[in-house]
C-alpha cells in the first residue's frame, strides 16, 4: 500500500524566546541602584572577554544638572530629535523616539548577555537583592518577579524576605548565594551562557 507522505519546506525550528531586549537577558532587582551598577560592571568586566554584554539603567541626575550657562551642552536637550556623537573609543546615540520591543531588540541583537536594572527596566529573568533598604520598593514591584533564576543575600542578610518565598514560582529550587560571593554570581553566568 502506498502511502504519501506530506512534503514539508523547512524543517520544525523552535523560535528563540525573546524579552523585552534580547534572548538572554536578566534585571537586577531589590537593592539601590548604585549597588546593581557596581555588580553590573563588575559582571560586564569579567564575562565581556567570552560574550558581548550590554546594560540597560536610567539615568539619575536631572535633565537641567548640565547646564551651565542659557543652553544645555547637548543637542537633545535643545530640540534635537536624534544626536550622534562619535566618543572615539565608542558611539553614542541619543534619541528622543519611543521605543517599544520592536526597537529594543533592533538595537541589541548583537549582545550576547543583557543586564537590566531592574529597579527602572523589567526582563524576561531576574536576580533579586535581599536588601533591606529596599524591602519596601521590592513588596510594590512583586509584579515584576516573573521568573526569579538567583537570590542574592546581602551582608548581615541570611534569608529572603517572607513575602517572596510565598510570591516566587518555584521558590525552593531558586539559588541563593551571598551578593559578596562574586566567583559563584560570575559562575552562574557562564553556566547559564
Amino acid at each position: 500500500e502506498y502511502i504519501m507522505k506530506k512534503h514539508k519546506k523547512h524543517a520544525n525550528l523552535t523560535k528563540p524566546n525573546y524579552g523585552q531586549f534580547g534572548r538572554n537577558e536578566w534585571a537586577i532587582i531589590g537593592t539601590p541602584c548604585g549597588a546593581i551598577q557596581n555588580l553590573a560592571y563588575q559582571l560586564t568586566k569579567e564575562l565581556s572577554q567570552d560574550w558581548k554584554v550590554s546594560y540597560i539603567d536610567a539615568d539619575h541626575k536631572s535633565a537641567d544638572e548640565n547646564s551651565e550657562n542659557d543652553f544645555p551642552k547637548d543637542a537633545i536637550s535643545n530640540g534635537a530629535f536624534l544626536e550622534y556623537t562619535d566618543k572615539i573609543t565608542h558611539h553614542r546615540f541619543e534619541s528622543k523616539a519611543k521605543y517599544d520591543f520592536f526597537q529594543y531588540r533592533m538595537q541589541f541583537n548583537e549582545a550576547d548577555l543583557v543586564l537590566v536594572n531592574g529597579n527602572h527596566f523589567k526582563a524576561k529573568n531576574q536576580i533579586v537583592v535581599i536588601d533591606p533598604r529596599k524591602e519596601d520598593s521590592l513588596k510594590r514591584k512583586l509584579d515584576r518577579l516573573t521568573n526569579v533564576e538567583l537570590i542574592l543575600l546581602t551582608e548581615n542578610v541570611s534569608e529572603p524576605f517572607d513575602f517572596l518565598k510565598e510570591n516566587i514560582e518555584n521558590f525552593e529550587q531558586v539559588k541563593t548565594l551571598q551578593l559578596s560571593d562574586f566567583q559563584n554570581i560570575k559562575q552562574f553566568f557562564i553556566n547559564k551562557m
